[in-house]
């Protein structure tokens, strides 16, 4: 992918895409180095809503949250393809899952 700006597409929250998303986890191994942890993480992926980032319909992206409360959650494990670094689509992956957890107004 070269290096211009793309428009990120934000899908989700989808259940079951641990098969897209375990590439780009295995993609970091400076975060996600521990197999034991990765595997964990793909099973997680599977149960706990996830948002995917796609550019021309290819996912670079991830984003999986774990909901405490109606009104406490985290992100339990995000990844962006590395060169896709910096280009924006972890902040649109935080923007929609804020939007997600946010109250209807």
């Amino acid at each position: 992918m070269s290096r211009r700006q793309h428009n990120v597409v934000v899908q989700g929250p989808t259940l079951g895409r641990s098969a897209v998303c375990e590439p780009i986890l295995r993609a970091l191994p400076a975060w996600f180095g521990i197999e034991k942890a990765t595997r964990q993480y793909i099973q997680d992926i599977d149960a706990l809503p996830t948002f995917l980032a796609l550019i021309d319909g290819e996912v670079v992206g991830f984003l999986t949250l774990k909901q405490h409360t109606a009104y406490a959650a985290e992100i339990h494990v995000m990844g962006v393809r590395p060169e896709i670094h910096r280009r924006g689509v972890g902040r649109a992956l935080v923007d929609k899952a804020e939007t997600y957890l946010s109250p209807l107004k």
